[in-house]
């Protein structure tokens, strides 16, 4: 209707009344009943909010400049976390139009860039959070790339689905050619072509609702023949297009998780160093340096962080009533206050 208008989301409605049907005294009435009880306007403030996208960048204008510059100079991990510090930062970050400054972060870092149908935030959250996209369970160990998912074992069980479980009478071979064109959970090489369905395939899981969707697909392109293989090309394309991404994804990780192993056995190693030497100040032997058998000493020594002077080393030390060399050489060595917590 022409008197309607239609609500946008994240504004409020606002309603039009209109007095071109009433007299005047009629409009006047009804003015002054509208108005009754409440406080006046003042009229620097404007009588209507705006409708649509109008306005909705105008907090951009409160951010501090060096913001966007932060934005283009740090990785996709930063910038999901940025977006989550404030509301007007979410609205930008988050947005079609930021779409350029998660470009720029790809480029800042090693991180293979997204392909073109996925979204820039959603990529960076797959990759770098560790809860379940559905219930933000902190244990979501079911992760996959290719089917867009990082579920908790709950979520999993719900959300996906084996070929056995969704055949229904009449729907066989129909559910066994989609099984060929759709990437499976935990798969790692790409299909070569629609193959005809085994037995073991039976067992494969897939997105539940990624499955009804390219079902109803199917049944609507089995109608014309010439389109039905234009389907089954697409959808195969797609498919090894997300597996063939899955796998340069899992090969980056791999790579993270090697150099993060290694920086942990560096720093591991540069602790145990710096606490040989302390002890070393403080009239012990190579000898006395290795305790067996305990372990507080254990993890006090492979703590994956440098030694600062926080840690109570002599006081740990102290506790299995070792005698230092210079003690037994008879020149007691009694440490500072600084030292016997270093």
């Amino acid at each position: 209707m022409a008197g309607e208008e239609k609500p946008s989301k994240g504004l409020d409605v606002v309603e039009h009344i209109h007095t071109d049907e009433l007299d005047d005294g009629e409009a006047r009435a009804s003015k002054r009943k509208k108005g009754k009880g409440k406080t006046s306007v003042s009229r620097n403030e404007p009588s209507r909010k705006f409708r649509g996208n109008r306005g909705k960048l105008a907090p951009m204008l409160e951010l501090p400049n060096e913001i966007f510059l932060i934005a283009q100079c740090v990785g996709p991990e930063a910038l999901l976390q940025m977006s989550r510090a404030s509301r007007v930062l979410r609205k930008v970050l988050v947005s079609k139009s930021s779409k350029w400054i998660w470009r720029a972060s790809w480029s800042c870092s090693d991180i293979p860039e997204p392909p073109s149908y996925f979204c820039e935030p959603y990529y960076a959250a797959l990759i770098f959070d560790k809860f379940c996209l559905r219930c933000e369970s902190k244990k979501a160990t079911k992760f996959d790339l290719a089917c867009h998912i990082r579920f908790c074992s709950a979520c999993y069980k719900t959300e996906v689905t084996t070929v056995k479980q969704t055949v229904s009478a009449g729907d066989e071979l129909k559910k066994e050619k989609i099984a060929c064109i759709l990437p499976h959970f935990a798969q790692i090489s790409a299909y070569e072509e629609p193959r005809s369905f085994a037995i073991w395939q039976e067992s494969r899981n897939f997105l539940t609702f990624e499955f009804q969707v390219v079902l109803a697909d199917y049944r609507e392109a089995m109608k014309d023949s010439e389109s039905l293989d234009k389907f089954l090309a697409e959808r195969l394309c797609i498919s090894n297009e997300r597996v063939s991404f899955k796998r340069q994804i899992s090969s980056w990780l791999d790579n993270l998780a090697d150099q993060k192993r290694l920086t942990t056995c560096r720093i591991i190693r540069e602790r145990r160093t710096m606490i040989h030497e302390k002890l070393s100040k403080l009239g012990y032997s190579q000898q006395e340096f290795f305790i067996h058998g305990s372990p507080k000493w254990s993890r006090l020594m492979r703590q994956p962080r440098p030694l600062t002077d926080k840690s109570k080393l002599l006081v740990v030390y102290s506790n299995y009533n070792l005698t230092s060399t210079a003690e037994k050489a008879g020149t007691h060595f009694v440490p500072s206050s600084k030292e016997s917590y270093n």
